[in-house]
């Protein structure tokens, strides 16, 4: 029965997606962001990745005239990265810094470990570096406002990647980002099939204001669940600034207050594996089931750990935002092409589902993520064919 559902939620999730992204502008007040580019991504698993071929060979016609030439390599480009210990942040980090390097240029970091004030003064002080560009990771115009309008007056181009912004007023020039509604409609028709279509859950971080990321994905849940004989009966907001003793805390406070649950979304990545090993080590919740967002190593290894009670992820190769954002920085750099978030349309980000049932069949065993085809190819052949060269 339920495997016809699954079918039907992910025939029926074009249509929830498109609605959400007609109604999800930037100036949403409910922090939807701008995620107009965020539904590029076909909405099923293994097919989304397949309908996208080997992700590594640019689209046919790509090249255009004006496009190409030697890219300078005498920049510096300021990057804030919201919360360093998150283990998505650190792959988008890490693979901007790399895009960054192929080209030459200088990359300064600041960590604002979730700490909005640290997200304010971080890029104020890009502003007083006077560097070339900024680039964030999901910090939310609202929390660094006049930094970042300083930075647009100073003719200073800000890139959000990683998670969507509610951006009114245009503080920054592009978002390129996962497509959320698509990791939720993953995980929640797997939750559906996983129950049996009954029982309760609760969630982590569910209602979070501040993260349009983590609004986008709770709101699937009335839609998905709907049908169904499930509920979200009790979710509870973990600290930014302390997130894994709190997420933990949270987990184990949700369950006491909720004996019957059958299991608790974690919507942040970095819960997964702490939440996991958690209830794994208490004789109270260790039967409850795991699910979340986003797979790195601790995930992975939570899946594949027998005695866990992880359970599922939804996943997406999120630091694919990071190279989206080094590629419109080759082109306004070399082209004067401004950034934009239509850019985000070229190459669709594919989503997957790992269970602890595929896990060991679809991730090799010494991988430390999900080996979605690689963007670094992709943009290399891209970039080559175009025309693009090294000043060094």
């Amino acid at each position: 029965m339920f495997s016809t559902t699954r079918r039907l939620v992910a025939l029926a999730v074009f249509v929830v997606i498109a609605a959400f992204a007609v109604g999800c502008g930037g100036g949403d007040d409910d922090g939807g962001g701008d995620t107009s580019g965020s539904t590029s991504s076909a909405p099923s698993t293994q097919a989304s990745a397949e309908s996208a071929g080997d992700g590594n060979t640019p689209q046919a016609g790509a090249a255009q005239e004006g496009v190409g030439g030697q890219v300078p390599s005498d920049k510096t480009i300021g990057f804030l990265n919201i919360q360093g210990t998150a283990p998505a942040a650190q792959r988008l980090q890490a693979a901007f810094e790399a895009g960054a390097a192929k080209w030459g240029w200088k990359v300064n970091v600041v960590d604002a470990q979730g700490d909005p004030a640290k997200m304010a003064s971080g890029v104020q002080t890009f502003v007083n570096q006077k560097v070339d560009a900024i680039v964030t990771i999901s910090v939310q115009p609202a929390a660094a406002q006049q930094a970042l309008q300083a930075a647009k007056d100073a003719g200073i181009p800000a890139i959000d990647i990683g998670g969507p912004v509610s951006d009114p007023d245009g503080l920054y020039a592009a978002q390129f980002v996962p497509n959320d509604y698509g990791l939720a409609a993953e995980l929640f028709s797997f939750i559906i099939n996983d129950l049996n279509g009954e029982g309760d859950l609760v969630a982590i971080d569910q209602n979070q204001q501040a993260v349009p990321a983590l609004i986008a994905r709770a709101k699937l849940v009335e839609p998905l669940f709907g049908d169904t004989k499930i509920k979200v009966v009790a979710n509870a907001e973990a600290d930014f600034k302390n997130p894994v003793q709190s997420a933990v805390q949270a987990a184990q406070d949700l369950l006491s207050a909720n004996p019957n649950a059958k299991g608790i979304i974690t919507y942040q990545d970095y819960q997964f594996g702490p939440v996991s090993q958690a209830l794994k080590n208490s004789t109270k919740f260790k039967d409850v089931k795991v699910y979340g967002f986003y797979a790195g190593e601790d995930t992975l290894q939570a899946l594949r750990d027998p005695d866990s009670p992880a359970r599922a992820v939804a996943d997406s190769p999120v630091s694919d935002s990071a190279w989206v954002a080094v590629d419109a920085l080759v082109r306004y750099f070399t082209n004067d092409t401004e950034p934009t978030s239509v850019s985000q349309w070229l190459r669709p980000y594919p989503l997957t589902l790992i269970s602890d049932e595929n896990v060991n069949i679809n991730v090799p065993s010494d991988a430390k993520e999900y080996p979605f085809p690689s963007a670094e190819e992709y943009y290399a052949k891209l970039w080559e064919s175009q025309g693009f060269e090294s000043q060094g």
